[in-house]
């Protein structure tokens, strides 16, 4: 089995600065693995995804909270009562938690941005490339494997893609990497911090804390400057 723990940090322009900052240098880059309510479906690969907001420059929420707060602040000035509220808001969040453990056949049906996993042997590698379809900015560029690859989509393309480590069975690696985006409504500038933790498992158990009980065997960064 392939686990994969896809975390994704939110934050905007006001907690840009330095207070702001010090929080994001504490946030952890590795959780618990939620507990499924029911019996998991067979599969090869599980992605466990999480994502939180800071929602100031001193506090870090996840996205349940996130939505609570932002419905609750918008829905009445649309004419809801607190009760359509409530259930707006309970409906939500029974579907993030849906998501939040998913199960695939195996690792061609995973479709994490920027990633790519390849059978490398009794273990895994593990690419990273900049998808300029799905991705911020800015572009990451270098060396591209596949840059005389006619059958890739980064064929003569000046953008990143490169291996980030080969994982033997039980080994742990973590990529972290950063964009800064806009949204499609206004255009307002916002920062995302990712952490994707990866492990082959042997059979089917997943151990709650396998990405807090050590270290990472290998850790590949692309940290780019947002401002």
């Amino acid at each position: 089995m392939l686990l994969v723990q896809n975390i994704t940090l939110v934050w905007y322009k006001d907690s840009r600065g330095a207070p702001g900052g010090a929080v994001r240098a504490r946030f952890p880059l590795a959780h618990p693995i939620t507990k499924a309510a029911s019996p998991l479906p067979p599969g090869e690969a599980v992605v466990h995804s999480l994502r939180f907001y800071q929602w100031s420059p001193e506090e870090i929420i996840t996205n349940r909270e996130e939505c609570r707060r932002g419905l609750e602040r918008h829905l009445p000035r649309l004419g809801f009562s607190r009760e359509e509220t409530a259930g707006r808001i309970a409906r939500l969040q029974r579907e993030m938690d849906r998501v939040q453990l998913l199960v695939y056949p195996d690792y061609t049906h995973l479709n994490l941005a920027n990633l790519t996993f390849r059978p490398a042997g009794e273990g895994w590698e593990v690419g990273f490339w900049w998808d300029e379809r799905r991705s911020g900015l800015p572009l990451r560029r270098g060396h591209n494997r596949d840059f005389h690859n006619p059958d890739s989509p980064l064929y003569c393309k000046d953008l990143l893609n490169e291996t980030a480590f080969v994982l033997a069975p039980g080994q742990v690696g973590r990529l972290i990497w950063n964009e800064r985006r806009q949204t499609c409504d206004d255009g307002t500038w916002y920062y995302q911090l990712h952490a994707c933790s990866i492990v082959p498992l042997p059979g089917g158990v997943i151990p709650p804390d396998v990405f807090l009980a050590r270290e990472p065997d290998f850790i590949y960064r692309q940290l780019a400057e947002l401002y």
